[in-house]
């Protein structure tokens, strides 16, 4: 009798087979690198084998806290990975973060992120992550326009999004922000730390406010990569991450130069950053300088305090569905 051989078995056995075996990119690849018929067995049945993934491999769970991210492709499979593994090394980071503390006196350390903190930062991160897979829609004035001045392309989708997120959504995400702006002028490269241009307070402003703006642009990546961590692998993601952090800050110049005399007057498109906090105000009925206040409050909430034991309320957070507020804890 004839030896069945992994190339003489129907295609429906290998896709009954293979979502059973635990999913990672270098994993499938492997499996293309088999043969030629196992590479043009994975494109042929891509949809159905990507569905028998998801059911064996991905939690449910896991697959809520990224609803922007459709779970059609093995591309789409390999970017909610390489998201997760990204998330687990800031988790790995964390100890190392909150006892880091800061070089200038009287400033405090880290060790305020420890507890509670940890899960926001968490929701934040994700929040980051929905904002980047927001499908792109540019509003941005024609090159030929009297005035135009190279600015970026205003991304009014997610800006449509930071208006829509509930205050205990908005407040997660702005905290991301800052939390990670203060992580990194201690473990960060420079401009972002604060040994550059240490007592410019304008000059730090605009650093800090560009780090806030690429961080909401760009994703979780710019922070992992400022924050240098993943070893050797890490190195590129550092490099790029530096890269848009300068660019930033040089936009961030230019918006505040006057147009010359020659030129109409035209209105600089918002950043991400100022539409949330003014989405935020709106919200919470106050004004933009007192959001910053108002996101303490909301994160005092009770709500909060068991947002790293229930991946369902996680996922609220991060869908944008109203959590509630609980009590309110003394002191904020």
């Amino acid at each position: 009798m004839p030896t069945a051989t992994a190339t003489s078995l129907p295609p429906e056995l290998w896709l009954d087979i293979l979502p059973h075996i635990p999913y990672s990119p270098s994993n499938l690849t492997t499996f293309r690198l088999i043969s030629h018929h196992f590479n043009a067995l994975i494109t042929r049945h891509e949809t159905s084998l990507v569905k028998g993934i998801k059911r064996y491999s991905i939690p449910l769970s896991t697959a809520k806290l990224y609803p922007d991210l459709p779970l059609r492709t093995s591309r789409s499979l390999a970017t909610l990975h390489a998201r997760q593994e990204t998330l687990q090394e800031v988790a790995r980071a964390w100890p190392t973060i909150i006892r880091s503390r800061n070089e200038s006196p009287g400033h405090e350390g880290l060790h305020w992120l420890k507890g509670r903190y940890e899960p926001i930062f968490t929701a934040g991160l994700l929040l980051l992550y929905r904002l980047q897979d927001t499908p792109f829609t540019p509003s941005i004035l024609s090159p030929n326009h009297a005035g135009f001045r190279n600015h970026n392309p205003t991304p009014t989708a997610q800006l449509a999004l930071l208006h829509t997120l509930p205050p205990t959504s908005q407040a997660p995400l702005l905290f991301v922000c800052l939390a990670s702006v203060k992580i990194l002028r201690v473990l960060g490269p420079e401009p972002i730390n604060e040994r550059w241009c240490r007592g410019d307070v304008e000059v730090r402003s605009e650093v800090e406010m560009a780090c806030e703006e690429v961080l909401l642009e760009s994703g979780v990546g710019v922070f992992v990569g400022l924050l240098g961590v993943g070893g050797d692998s890490g190195k590129g993601r550092g490099e790029w991450a530096l890269s848009l952090l300068r660019a930033e800050i040089a936009r961030t110049t230019d918006r505040q130069a006057p147009a010359s005399f020659d030129e109409a007057w035209v209105p600089v498109p918002s950043t991400l950053i100022s539409a949330l906090r003014s989405a935020l105000a709106t919200k919470m009925e106050c004004r933009v300088h007192q959001v910053v206040t108002k996101m303490w409050q909301v994160l005092s909430g009770t709500v909060f305090d068991d947002l790293g034991k229930d991946e369902g309320m996680m996922a609220r957070v991060v869908n944008g569905e109203e959590i509630g507020k609980g009590m309110r804890r003394m002191g904020f």
